[in-house]
């Protein structure tokens, strides 16, 4: 079959009917079909496949412009009830005139561009539409053996690039070759010089942050210290102030707290049986001595020495701070004051745990239980001890009234 009698035979019709772009654009739609088609007789088109190519609105302008190339006998076409497959049939014709071919020429390329938006090259077999080439494969490219370095090749690439570069260059080396020098995700690694440049730049990253976070954590926690000292000394100025009741002892509220204070830690803990020596006033005490507050700002002195004493990133809040105290002391008013400064000495040295972050209050209430626990047992035993001291020193001179003559022992041979 020519395809130059097609085409010629098409712009005879358009010039005689005047066909529309649809029309027109569904007639070289089928002529390439049928191209790629080898020329066949007959060939099959899906009503949906078409709408889509040439981006025709509707099956029902499909059905019109079908019908119409038909109708001027360009095409035939059969159709099943229901099925969208149709099958086609290009109407041959070989009366051309010589007038025609001119045009058929100019126009035929005008309606390619618009409607392929590309133009195919006619190939050596002759056809308009040839099938397209598939496209050509890359050279692969050339696979460059990756060869481990050395031990000695990395450190002498850390060299003098970060203040511990032989550590770091040793932790690179085990930890790529631990892995067979494969990254996390497995993939193999191309260039170890990459990998270490990459490794240097982090390593620095990080350093730079943490200096400039300790050395402005550091700060904020010196000032966040001064701000708390001088408050505290702000209100035992207020304390003094209001006291009804000195005591002869220690007549005023500073020097009570100077006496009562981190200074007795040391002797406290290496003998318990003195932090639960009667002598020592209670909270309560306080209350009573030097008016209503003063056992509370007590407590949130020696809660600061152990805000102070920590490493913590955030100190204690002032607020959380002077609310625990005070509900501290309604719960625990009985408490002795060594009994407390005890318990804070214990605290200091990590016997109840520690804080994560934070001057947590809430993780101080839970070790002060802890510690009462610790203060029943301790007690039990004083008192059990003291109870026998007792009650030997009762029975000691029993014995010594029932001690036989001098005479008989020596007949007893008794020393």
């Amino acid at each position: 079959m020519n395809y130059i009698e097609l085409i010629k035979n098409f712009w005879l019709q358009h010039n005689a009917y005047s066909l529309t772009v649809t029309e027109t654009a569904l007639y070289f739609y089928l002529l390439e079909t049928n191209n790629l088609c080898r020329w066949a007789n007959t060939f099959n088109r899906n009503n949906g496949k078409v709408l889509a190519d040439l981006s025709i609105a509707s099956l029902k302008t499909l059905s019109n412009a079908r019908n119409r190339l038909k109708q001027v006998g360009l095409i035939d076409f059969k159709t099943k009830n229901g099925s969208p497959n149709v099958v086609y049939t290009l109407v041959k014709f070989t009366e051309v005139g010589a007038e025609v071919g001119a045009q058929v020429g100019a126009e035929v390329g005008a309606e390619i561009i618009k409607h392929k938006h590309k133009q195919k090259q006619v190939g050596n077999s002759g056809e308009l539409f040839p099938p397209d080439q598939p496209p050509k494969k890359k050279p692969p490219k050339p696979k460059v053996e990756f060869i481990p370095p050395t031990a000695e090749e990395v450190k002498e690439y850390f060299r003098d690039k970060l203040p511990d570069w032989e550590l770091q260059a040793d932790i690179f080396y085990n930890h790529f070759s631990g892995l067979g020098w494969k990254t996390a995700t497995g993939a193999k690694v191309e260039r170890w010089d990459s990998r270490a440049n990459l490794w240097i730049i982090e390593k620095k990253q990080q350093d730079n942050g943490k200096t400039e976070n300790q050395a402005q954590r550091q700060n904020n926690r010196d000032a966040d210290k001064a701000a708390k000292a001088r408050n505290l000394l702000d209100e035992y100025a207020a304390i003094e102030q209001g006291s009804n009741a000195i005591k002869e002892k220690y007549p005023t509220f500073s020097k009570a707290s100077a006496v009562y204070s981190t200074s007795l830690q040391s002797m406290l803990l290496a003998d318990t049986e003195k932090a639960y020596s009667e002598k020592s006033p209670t909270l309560s005490d306080l209350e009573r001595m030097y008016g209503y507050g003063s056992s509370s700002l007590w407590v949130k002195t020696q809660l600061l020495t152990i805000d102070f004493a920590s490493s913590t990133k955030e100190g204690a809040d002032e607020n959380a701070l002077n609310e625990f105290s005070g509900l501290f002391v309604s719960q625990y008013h009985y408490i002795k004051l060594t009994e407390f400064i005890l318990f804070v000495a214990r605290f200091k040295l990590g016997r109840y745990g520690k804080f994560y972050g934070y001057f947590d209050t809430i993780t101080v209430g839970e070790a002060f239980r802890k510690f009462l626990r610790e203060r029943s047992d301790e007690l039990d035993i004083i008192i059990r001890r003291r109870n026998n001291q007792a009650l030997e020193e009762q029975q000691a001179p029993v014995k010594r009234n029932h001690q036989p003559p001098d005479d008989l022992r020596a007949k007893l041979n008794l020393k």
